[in-house]
């Protein structure tokens, strides 16, 4: 017979924690865009959308953003753009490159995003409260910095809104 309690405990490691945390909160970011029709995306056509900054971001500064390929950024970028997100303009600093930029449905999705981490917080925040979440913030800075990031992942993500 397994005991169950040493099996919990062997399951309470850091990397389990913060996953269950984060399958947790991108589950209810993803049911919320759902709801506002944004229910196609993959998580990696997301990722690429996220880097895109309001007055649009090179396929290259985006791939790097990502640690990915340039054709696996070009890949997201012409699914995005198949279905209405994103469309590549000139680059008005060079007449040879490409900008990738969201369209009004793209601008959306940014919103969308951001309104819904702001309510998933909002229902965190009860159970924590305001320094809770604050601390919580720092904590995890710090696991990222102890760990090598160079660059936060509060750094990241506040890139992303």
């Amino acid at each position: 017979m397994v005991d169950n309690g040493a099996h919990q405990e062997a399951n309470r490691h850091l990397d389990g924690e913060l996953w269950s945390a984060f399958q947790a909160f991108h589950g209810r970011v993803s049911a919320q865009l759902a709801k506002r029709g944004h229910d196609g995306l993959t998580g990696a056509q997301a990722g690429a959308i996220a880097q895109i900054e309001p007055l649009g971001t090179r396929a290259s500064v985006v791939a790097e953003r990502m640690g990915i390929s340039k054709q696996a950024v070009s890949q997201f970028i012409d699914e995005l753009e198949r279905i209405g997100y994103v469309k590549r303009v000139p680059d008005p600093l060079d007449a040879r490159a490409k900008l990738v930029r969201c369209t009004r449905k793209g601008v959306r999705y940014h919103r969308d995003v951001k309104a819904a981490r702001e309510a998933i917080e909002k229902e965190v925040l009860p159970h924590i409260g305001p320094r809770g979440l604050e601390e919580l913030r720092s904590q995890l800075q710090r696991v990222a910095v102890a760990l090598g990031n160079q660059e936060s992942a509060i750094k990241l993500i506040a890139r992303q809104r």
